[in-house]
């Protein structure tokens, strides 16, 4: 009834308008509830309809719970959950105040203190007076205990309040022991550890962990239902028989059995219906009366999954534990972490879901920690690092020079790298054997989903296949029109990304008008979508070096990588026309083979000329050398989506002889000296004319307004 109120509420929240407009992390669940769509699905094939529709209907919580929590995920954070979890620790403590009083009153201690079975006859009075197996009853005792142990940690509780949260945890604590669920307890010592740990450095977590060690051994030396629970546990361990008055040796039994009704229905189980008849089969097999008498269960969460609906559900239901655990290490969400290892080990020994407690503790919680722990990120922007681990081209200088100036005007962004790098707000996110594509195409949406989906911002032509919240920044589309330039791998690869990215992208940004007409040529997407970002000077055109590139006489400039795209073998050939040139040409860039082909009789031409210098992979301090050393420049690729070679020219000052192309006219129309494309002597006039008339061409490069750009 508290279960379906709580739904109802719930429904109510929903139904004010709370939700969010967007719906990413959908995902989550879909896979918190995916296992138990199963039970449904298994009645289809169920003997016993009627045992499966009441189990059916007692876990309909699993799969509502999920999914009203996500929707009103906007009410759920850390604060909210501390407030939550600071009434719950009271009520928790006040109900072990009753039960435990309640044991005194009907002199249960005194039956135990004569009988041979201590815990036998606590355990058994327990549940009588709350209601709740001890199991149970300890699971709720513990996310109190890890509550207020969370809190005290990080002194978000002072004054009388402290002293509160030590007593709740001490009643807690007391309570627990009462109860001696053995899995539980252990799962309360290592989240115990968990949380005491943070922050502290190896020698301090091992000292706790034997401190805390030590006094287990000490309760369980002391206190004689502990001791006599440890006792049944070891003969249990060590014998090869099953003994079946000990309950630790008979879940020997029911594992076995178990597991044999298992192997009869590997892959789809026996139906939700009729799990617990393979199982009585089995026991009556093998003679084990009690657990036949009793009907008891798989006493194993997962065992009972693979029974009842087959491996499928089991192994979903296996990964969204896991996938629940990495949320919370990725929020640096302890408390969170330690409920789902909790319930982890927990269902290695019992049935949890069962019953309507465990149902709606797992399913509450479980879903409630994942909302809190991805309020951590709400708001937050992460920016595609991919680009510092390549090499720099204007793509990934574009990249790092608007990264820095977005991550000092903005304290919520961090850049996610494959590798470590001096960049402010890093975020290394590494994995083993994983890099470049697969990087981008598997860590970085994976973190980011951990994360609950929050807003990415990619800036290098490449983003993640299949990852929608997002914007995407696009250059130009030279592999489309002009796919010979390029390796075939690369046209391959972007053909199959570029679309998919275009269409599942909040938003496009280009770097010109030009780029943004040909996104519309050769894809269907919405001019509107499409945002021009223009491309702005680098932060080493401002910067100085003694460190010179050593350049005799004058020269005219050429920068950009070796490729059929950029032009530099007609380039080349005009410059090699021209008698007796009374400059040189000095090209600077890389061979980039893994993109382009190899410019293997371009960089012969280059070598067999004394007036023409190739300066490969110039650092930054090296450009900025050549640039402000250079008479004037030349830039004349075939295709270009806005070419920040002429901007970085014209901020030093220098002339610059650009291609007819487009884009050109559209940003440079006023200040630079243009070549016609189609005819190579052309080409060979302009360089001739640039050179005899470089002042008129500087003046009206000291006239370019960056700030219209």
């Amino acid at each position: 009834m508290v279960g379906i109120l709580f739904l109802i509420l719930q429904l109510f929240a929903l139904a004010q308008g709370r939700t969010k407009s967007q719906t990413y992390g959908l995902w989550l669940p879909v896979l918190l509830s995916a296992s138990f769509w199963f039970y449904i699905i298994s009645l289809t094939y169920s003997t016993d309809l009627l045992v499966g529709y009441k189990y059916v209907e007692r876990t309909l919580m699993l799969i509502i719970v999920p999914w009203l929590l996500y929707f009103n995920r906007d009410s759920i954070s850390i604060s909210s959950l501390k407030k939550t979890l600071r009434f719950y620790t009271l009520i928790v403590a006040l109900l072990t105040i009753y039960t435990a009083g309640s044991l005194i009153a009907h002199d249960t201690f005194a039956t135990a203190r004569q009988s041979v079975d201590a815990y036998y006859w606590i355990r058994t009075e327990l549940e009588s007076v709350s209601g709740l197996h001890p199991t149970y009853f300890s699971l709720l005792l513990v996310i109190g205990i890890f509550a207020m142990l969370s809190e005290v940690k990080k002194k978000s509780i002072t004054g009388k309040g402290l002293f509160w949260a030590y007593l709740s945890i001490a009643v807690l604590f007391g309570g627990l022991l009462l109860a001696s669920s053995k899995m539980i307890m252990m799962t309360t010592f290592i989240g115990s550890v968990i949380i005491l740990s943070e922050g502290l450095s190896t020698k301090a977590i091992a000292l706790r962990f034997a401190g805390m060690a030590a006094v287990v051994f000490i309760l369980v030396a002391t206190l004689r239902p502990l001791r006599e629970r440890v006792h049944t546990l070891i003969i249990a361990a060590t014998e090869t028989g099953v003994e079946q008055n000990n309950p630790d040796s008979l879940r020997k039994g029911i594992y076995r059995s178990a597991l044999e009704a298992i192997s009869e229905n590997v892959w789809f189980g026996t139906g939700i219906g009729d799990y617990q008849n393979a199982l009585n089969e089995k026991y009556e097999l093998h003679g084990y009366t009690v657990a036949l008498s009793r009907s008891f269960n798989t006493h194993n969460q997962y065992l009972q999954l693979w029974l009842s609906v087959g491996i499928f559900p089991m192994l979903i239901f296996i990964l969204s534990m896991v996938v629940q655990l990495l949320i919370g290490i990725v929020a640096k969400h302890r408390l969170h972490v330690v409920f789902i290892l909790m319930m982890a080990l927990s269902f290695l020994t019992e049935n949890i879901l069962a019953r309507q407690d465990g149902i709606f503790i797992y399913a509450f919680f479980s879903s409630v920690f994942c909302y809190a722990s991805w309020s951590k990120f709400n708001g937050k922007v992460f920016l595609n690092g991919r680009f510092l681990s390549q090499p720099i081209t204007g793509v990934q200088r574009f990249a790092a020079e608007i990264t820095k100036l977005l991550i000092k005007r903005r304290a919520d962004m961090k850049i996610l790298t494959p590798g470590k790098f001096d960049f402010e707000n890093e975020k290394y996110l590494r994995f083993p054997f994983i890099k470049g594509q697969f990087w981008e195409q598997l860590v970085l949406p994976g973190y980011l989903r951990l994360c609950g989906s929050p807003l990415l911002v990619n800036l290098c032509n490449a983003a993640p296949v299949f990852y929608s919240n997002q914007i995407v920044t696009l250059h130009d589309v030279a592999f489309a029109a002009h796919p010979s330039w390029f390796s075939s791998k690369f046209v391959a690869w972007y053909k199959f990304m570029i679309p998919r990215i275009i269409k599942k992208s909040k938003h496009i940004f280009t770097v010109s008008e030009f780029s943004r007409s040909e996104l519309g040529h050769y894809y269907d997407v919405s001019q509107s979508k499409i945002s021009i970002l223009y491309n702005g000077i680098g932060e080493f055109v401002k910067g100085e070096s003694n460190h010179r590139v050593a350049i005799d006489g004058d020269y005219a400039l050429c920068v950009g990588s070796l490729s059929e795209r950029k032009n530099q073998k007609n380039l080349i050939e005009a410059f090699l026309k021209i008698d007796k040139p009374r400059f040189k040409l000095v090209i600077a860039g890389r061979n980039s083979p893994e993109i382009f082909d190899h410019q293997n009789a371009l960089l012969a031409q280059i070598k067999a000329s004394n007036d023409i210098v190739f300066v490969e992979s110039p650092t930054d301090v090296n450009l900025a050398n050549l640039y402000a050393n250079a008479l004037f420049t030349v830039y004349v690729p075939l295709y270009e989506g806005f070419g920040i070679p002429v901007l970085e020219s014209i901020a030093y000052g220098k002339p610059v002889l650009v291609s007819d192309i487009p884009v050109f006219k559209e940003l440079y129309s006023e200040v630079a000296l243009f070549s016609n494309l189609n005819n190579n002597a052309n080409l060979r006039a302009k360089l001739e004319e640039m050179y005899t008339s470089v002042d008129l061409w500087e003046n009206k490069v000291q006239r370019f307004d960056f700030e219209k750009r």
